[in-house]
């Protein structure tokens, strides 16, 4: 009678721990999904806020405007290596986890409100402090 229940406990432990999995995986897909989708947003919105018909709340935009949106990203890795190492050596991998969701919901926020082309600036440097905790969390 015994093994029959601790049977029964293990199978439930078992069926938990692999929903736990999946829960895991739904949410580490999210991450990415949504840095590639930041990542890539600059590809079909460019040539539109350049344009005369653009869907932002200012003029179009210039070369050199253009070029700044492309590029502010990568100034962001400049400070977020080091902020992302230490949070990790000081919150742990679970909590950094959690605060990296910080960044890309404040950038979709800021990219959605837009109103001028500095906003979108700040908008392109703040999500990309959360890569780097994505890819040191899972290492």
């Amino acid at each position: 009678m015994e093994d029959d229940t601790s049977t029964t406990i293990s199978e439930n432990l078992g069926r938990r721990r692999r929903k736990n999995q999946y829960i895991v995986s739904l949410v580490v897909s999210i991450i990415s999904f949504s840095q590639g989708s930041f990542s890539g947003w600059t590809s079909p919105i460019l040539p539109l806020l350049q344009s005369q018909d653009t869907p932002a709340g200012f003029p179009p935009i210039g070369d050199e405007e253009t070029s700044w949106i492309g590029s502010v990203s990568s100034l962001s890795s400049v400070f977020a290596i080091p902020l992302c190492s230490y949070s990790i050596d000081k919150l742990g991998r679970k909590y950094t986890g959690y605060i990296s969701a910080a960044p890309v919901i404040i950038c979709w926020v800021l990219t959605l409100c837009a109103d001028s082309v500095y906003m979108l600036y700040a908008a392109r440097f703040v999500p990309f402090t959360n890569i780097f905790p994505s890819f040191q969390i899972c290492q």
